[in-house]
């Protein structure tokens, strides 16, 4: 509350030594004659409140001419009465940074944690990068919904429980991502129930290699507050807990991939929103249930338009959307406790009618696949890039042509470990999978028909490394045979997805 008279005002100004302070600050800076009296201005306020600051005192003719000089009574005079205003419980530092507004010199606050951690720059940057970290997550309190997009222009939305009982949503935006320089940044785009001015709030996080298995980290933010007694303290320790909780979860050891899912929907686009919004339910039933398992590794869930022809996505799009469901297990048992859990949600019965519909009437649904061939980002060194566009094809293969799909499907994943050998800058990760096609997908033990699936699944860093594969491979010479089988026995072709929720 503002002081509601003059006797207050003297009160408080005689409280904090603030006419002593001022006094003092403003002779030194008379004393020194900086062409830049603020950023001096707010050193020595800075040295006041730390026990500093003397200095012997001017004219008040000479305070007056350097005064009139840098134009300057009308600035500390605002960032005065800004701080009478605001009763500040720590003045001092309150019109320093009022002063600092007056410079130009961006937000008024920041707060931020700096470490050293023993594992490379690359994995740490791998961690620290993600833009739904179930690792993040976990130390709270806060929790994530409407994860959508990688690199600049990502968004999602978080819900933070108050002390009141009722919980907060606000969103947050990237604004900046250099995987190169291993820094990005987001901003708030909506209110947020602490004291922070969401236009000039900005967090960064950074890492920057310091030897072979070590690495530095920052995250930090810098913004406007109207009280920022309450931030100050809060900000650093929960920076500090992200970093740490980004360099637990570089140190863990990506387990091996011993059994997928993967399902591919063909869906009307007038239903299309409705089918998205019943898996949103799935997505975030997942962030919960796996946010420290052993069971799930990864997932990525995509959507793109079903193409009039596949390998030619300028001949333009049918009336469906394409929806791909690609999780890795650490095992077959985990496999069937996942089912079996999800069916345990209320959102169930109408996600067990979208995979009948779409799923295996019309789609394709791999309940228990075998990794036989991967190529992962750790192929390479440095961080793993953003993901921009994915190929995730499901073919359905009658049993006694399996061996010969699968040795010319081989021809091409032989092709492609020389082809991006050396580099994520186009394929950043592949998986293909082989899989029975069960009679039942939800139930494997009614037995098998006499099908095999088979999946593809890449993930490129844009569109444009997507048509480049698609030229490059049909060069090849075993590109005819690739081709007739992906007429013959593909079901869902998906050669330009995107991926709308990823847990890694």
């Amino acid at each position: 509350m503002p002081p509601s008279s003059a006797q207050e005002v003297e009160t408080y100004l005689t409280k904090h030594d603030l006419s002593d302070i001022l006094s003092k600050a403003l002779n030194a800076c008379v004393q020194a004659q900086p062409d830049a009296p603020l950023p001096f201005l707010i050193d020595e306020l800075k040295g006041s409140n730390a026990g500093g600051g003397s200095s012997e005192p001017r004219s008040a003719q000479s305070v007056e001419e350097y005064l009139a000089k840098h134009q300057l009574s009308d600035v500390l005079s605002d960032a005065l009465n800004a701080t009478v205003q605001a009763l500040a419980d720590d003045p001092v530092a309150h019109m320093a940074a009022e002063l600092k507004k007056k410079a130009g010199g961006g937000p008024a606050y920041s707060a931020s944690h700096t470490g050293a951690y023993a594992c490379s720059a690359a994995a740490m940057w791998a961690s620290i990068s993600e833009w739904a970290p179930a690792h993040l997550v976990d130390v709270g309190p806060g929790t994530l919904e409407g994860v959508e997009g990688t690199g600049v222009g990502a968004v999602r939305t978080v819900l933070f429980p108050g002390p009141d009982g009722n919980t907060a949503k606000w969103t947050e935006k990237v604004t900046a991502f250099d995987a190169d320089a291993m820094t990005w940044s987001y901003t708030c785009t909506s209110a947020v129930p602490f004291p922070i001015d969401i236009d000039t709030f900005v967090c960064t996080f950074s890492v920057k290699s310091t030897g072979a298995d070590t690495c530095e980290a920052t995250i930090g933010c810098v913004y406007d507050s109207d009280a920022p007694e309450a931030m100050e303290p809060m900000l650093g320790p929960m920076y500090k807990s992200w970093a740490d909780a980004s360099f637990d979860a570089a140190k863990r050891t990506r387990p091996e991939t011993a059994a997928t899912i993967n399902i591919g929907y063909i869906v009307p686009k007038d239903d299309a929103d409705r089918v998205q919004g019943v898996i949103t339910k799935h997505t975030e039933w997942m962030k919960g249930h796996y946010t420290t398992s052993d069971a799930l590794i990864s997932c990525y869930f995509t959507k793109a338009p079903l193409f009039n022809v596949p390998t030619d996505p300028s001949q333009g799009e049918s009336d469906k959307i394409l929806f791909t469901l690609n999780e890795e297990f650490t095992g077959p048992d985990k496999v069937a406790a996942h089912i079996e859990a999800a069916k345990g949600n209320d959102y169930f019965p109408e996600f067990g009618e979208i995979l009948g519909k779409y799923g295996i009437e019309g789609g394709v649904v791999q309940a228990l696949g075998n990794v036989w061939f991967k190529l992962d980002s750790a192929r390479c060194e440095g961080a793993r890039p953003a993901t921009g566009a994915t190929i995730n094809i499901l073919y359905i293969v009658p049993k006694d042509k399996a061996d010969e799909v699968q040795a010319t499907i081989t021809k091409h994943t032989e092709w492609m470990k020389v082809h991006y050998g050396g580099s994520t800058d186009a394929l950043i990760s592949a998986y293909f999978t082989k899989a029975p096609k069960f009679n039942d997908p939800t139930d494997p033990s009614k037995g098998e028909s006499d099908d095999v699936i088979f999946t593809i699944n890449e993930e490129f860093t844009g569109p444009d490394k997507v048509a480049a594969h698609i030229e490059s491979a049909k060069g090849n010479d075993y590109f005819p045979d690739f081709g007739k089988i992906l007429e013959e026995y593909g079901k869902v072709l998906q050669p330009l997805g995107t991926i709308w929720f990823s847990i890694r």
